[in-house]
């Protein structure tokens, strides 16, 4: 038997790898939730791990990201406290609805 590989979206694919790549770095800077209970301290130390490991660069190269570009920002988000990517994080969503109203 042999596979066909014809009939695969490349685009699709590139989807699903950096899919997997933003859930990683998002328990990353998130952290774990003792709230929500979601993201344990165990899939939260997993994700840190696997950033330094040789998978995370091959994802993000078919992520079609540059593994080291990744790793700056990464770094840079990371010297921030959380609150402070949280207040940023909000500053920007409220810049971009004023940015849509004056739009509209």
């Amino acid at each position: 038997m042999s596979v066909q590989f014809a009939h695969i979206d490349a685009r699709a694919c590139r989807k699903l790898w950096q899919a997997l790549l933003l859930d990683q770095l998002g328990l990353v800077l998130r952290g774990h939730d003792p709230v929500s209970g979601m993201n344990g301290p165990m899939e939260v130390q997993k994700a840190r791990s696997w950033i330094t490991s040789r998978h995370f660069r091959d994802v993000c190269m078919l992520a079609g990201v540059d593994p080291e570009w990744v790793l700056i920002r990464l770094s840079k988000q990371l010297s921030q406290p959380i609150h402070q990517r949280a207040i940023a994080r909000q500053a920007r969503v409220v810049k971009q609805r004023e940015g849509r109203r004056k739009a509209e």
